[in-house]
């Protein structure tokens, strides 16, 4: 089941995002697993939003791009 973020309306998926709300999508955890993304700690989501998870990793501008392009793709 998703959270309230996904329910009824799909609100777009931005760097300002919390890693909360996207893992709330399957698809999008695929995402974030297929480019390596480290969002989980202690078994929970990280307490970070995509853009914080992006910039601490280090990924690529373009990459984000990619990464926040997919992932509303996916959770639509």
């Amino acid at each position: 089941m998703h959270s309230p973020f996904f329910m009824e309306d799909f609100m777009e998926i931005t760097f300002d995002t919390p890693i909360e709300d996207i893992v709330s999508c399957e698809e999008g955890i695929k995402v974030m697993l297929d480019h390596k993304l480290v969002f989980i700690a202690c078994g929970e989501p990280v307490w970070a939003t995509l853009g914080e998870i992006l910039e601490e990793q280090n990924v690529p501008d373009k990459e984000k791009k990619e990464i926040l392009n997919k992932l509303n793709e996916v959770c639509k």
